[in-house]
Formats: C-alpha cells, sequence, structure tokens
C-alpha cells in the first residue's frame, strides 16, 4: 500500500533530519544547520502526503485508531512547532520535536491500524467527527510543546540558579524566550480544545440527548481544561510568570497524557480510540 511506502519514506526523512541537528548542535556549524532548515520542508511535505494517502486508501476510518490519530497527532505538533520557529529562534529544541515526531510514527507502525474504531463513530456525522477530534489533537498538540518549552525553562532556570551550565543550557533560547513561546501555546490550545468540547457536547446533545456522559475521557478533559484556565486567568488576574506557569504547565499536561493515552486502554467509554 502506497501510505504504507510513504510513511517509512517519512521515518527516514525524520531520521536525517535528527541527525544533522545532532551534528549541527555538536559542531556549531552553520552549514549543517542550513540543510537541517531545508530538510524539514521535505519532512512536512512528506508526512503530508503519507497522511494525505492513508485518508484516500484506509478511510476516514483509519484516524479514529491509536495508530492513526497518532500520526494525525504528530503531524500537528510539527506543523506548531514550524509557525513558532519562524519568528522567535528556538529552534535548538527542534530535535527533541522531531525525535518525539519519528517516535510517534515508529510506534504506530507497530499495530498499525488493528484497534477497534470508536464506538460513536456510528452515531456522529463525519464532518461533526473530524472539527471534533481535529480540534482536540491541535489543542493537545499545542499544550505538549507548551510543556516542552516549559520543562526546558525549568531546566535552564536551574542552570542559571546553580551556576553550571551545561554546553547544551547554554545555547538554549533566553528564559524570557521560553515563556513567551510557552504561553502563546498555552493560549491557542486553550481556545481550540475549547472549540473542540463545544462541538463535543453538541455531539452528545444530538446523539444521545444530553450535554454530558459521565466517562474517564470526559471527566479527566473537563479537570485539564480547568487547570489550564485558571493557569491563564492566574496569569491575567495574579500575574504568574516564570516558574509557577511551568508548573502549572507540566502539571495539565500530565493530566492529559492520563486522559488521552492512559484512558484510550479503558474498556468502557466512547473515547477509546484517542
Amino acid at each position: 500500500m502506497m501510505y504504507i511506502i510513504l510513511g517509512r519514506l517519512t521515518q527516514f526523512f525524520y531520521l536525517i533530519e535528527i541527525t544533522l541537528l545532532l551534528v549541527a548542535f555538536e559542531k556549531q556549524e552553520k552549514i549543517w544547520q542550513s540543510l537541517g532548515e531545508k530538510l524539514v520542508h521535505v519532512c512536512v511535505f512528506s508526512h503530508f502526503l503519507f497522511l494525505s494517502a492513508l485518508w484516500y486508501e484506509a478511510g476516514l476510518d483509519s484516524f479514529k485508531t491509536r495508530s492513526g490519530a497518532l500520526i494525525l497527532f504528530s503531524f500537528l505538533v510539527i506543523l506548531a512547532y514550524i509557525v513558532s520557529s519562524k519568528g522567535p529562534k528556538v529552534k535548538n529544541i527542534g530535535i527533541f520535536i522531531y525525535l518525539f515526531v519519528f517516535l510517534c510514527i515508529s510506534v504506530s507502525f507497530v499495530q498499525l491500524f488493528k484497534e477497534p474504531s470508536s464506538l460513536v463513530s456510528s452515531v456522529v456525522p463525519k464532518i461533526w467527527l473530524i472539527g471534533h477530534v481535529g480540534l482536540a489533537l491541535t489543542g493537545e498538540a499545542c499544550f505538549l510543546l507548551a510543556a516542552v518549552f516549559s520543562l526546558f525553562y525549568l531546566f535552564e532556570e536551574e542552570a542559571i540558579k546553580k551556576k553550571h551550565r551545561l554546553p547544551f543550557a547554554l545555547r538554549l533560547p533566553p528564559l524570557k524566550l521560553l515563556e513567551d513561546v510557552s504561553i502563546i501555546f498555552l493560549k491557542v490550545g486553550f481556545l481550540v480544545i475549547s472549540v473542540g468540547i463545544l462541538i463535543g457536547s453538541y455531539f452528545a446533545t444530538k446523539a444521545f440527548g444530553k450535554i454530558w456522559i459521565i466517562e474517564p475521557k470526559q471527566v479527566l478533559i473537563i479537570l485539564v481544561w480547568l487547570i489550564y484556565g485558571f493557569l491563564l486567568a492566574f496569569r491575567f488576574v495574579f500575574n504568574f510568570d516564570g516558574k509557577r506557569i511551568a508548573i502549572w504547565s507540566l502539571s495539565g499536561f500530565s493530566l492529559l497524557i492520563l486522559a488521552t493515552i492512559g484512558v484510550s486502554f479503558c474498556p468502557v467509554g466512547f473515547h477509546r480510540f484517542i
């Protein structure tokens, strides 16, 4: 199948990208960084072709499996990161983002599209399901990137305090830049996932006659939404910044991991595929 060939090719391109960035980081030579920046466009285009071929050959239902959702999620992560790196110079963190995307694609091939689809697919119009899942994954991609920048913020801040800055820490973006980019992702992620929750509520009303269905995924995702909502509210009202934002961001993302990965293996509920 063509999508499998394109998937393996995409894996190869990401692996080359990671290698180039590692060499650039070690040697600090612009030629390697330049090659990496050019290859990333090939990676994204190949990833897009992979998704398109998957949709064409396996159908929309392929994205209702854990593997398909993971491939789509990794694509949204890399798109969001590229948008952020076009402005502020946050490219040194790219190695970890590309490695994460490479691992996502690798994991998705372990049991490619063999998982059962979500039960809700039979009662929800596909166009609305696309919107709900797409917005949810986009919001989660933004929260992931916010958590990554928050983690590096804490790492660099601790290195500065101890006055023992490792070579890697010296090449990280300034603390203020890490904080600013993290906040941007938090705001976008909160807005997008809020719309996704509203669409999901509309689903529930149309399909089941009530806006709320008690299941593990819904309970946890509302808690995640509240954590990020309080974080943004506290920043506006109490001028939260720096370390407190990073800790709250990582706390919210930890719960999000449980809500997306852990609950997907739960035997009950309508969100088993993601």
